[in-house]
């Protein structure tokens, strides 16, 4: 997995950067709903959790991150991405689960 570099980078710019990723990473017929997008303090341990709780251990092959500046970029970031229409997960608040770091944003295509 790699990190990108979202430091220095408003939320407005990183979610434009994940929307282009979700374009490059789309199958004919996905809809954004068909995406994932949350915050994390440690994007490798949520992407393990992910695959086991809410994946029944399939693999995520697709997946982009951002590390930002703050938690309060990535609860933007999550926000302009649940606005656009894509998953952010239940219940449907953005910034759920976040603590003081995390400060990493993530995308994926669900398995």
């Amino acid at each position: 997995m790699t990190i990108r570099n979202g430091k220095d980078m408003d939320a407005k710019t990183i979610a434009r950067m994940m929307r282009i990723w979700y374009l490059s990473k789309m199958k004919i017929g996905d809809s954004k709903s068909r995406f994932y997008c949350g915050i994390t303090n440690d994007p490798q341990t949520r992407m393990s959790t992910h695959e086991r709780e809410d994946h029944d251990g399939r693999e995520i092959e697709k997946v982009v991150v951002y590390e930002c500046d703050s938690v309060n970029i990535a609860i933007e970031v999550e926000t302009k991405m649940s606005q656009q229409g894509f998953d952010i997960g239940n219940p449907r608040h953005e910034g759920n689960g976040a603590v003081e770091d995390s400060k990493y944003v993530y995308l994926y295509r669900k398995p």
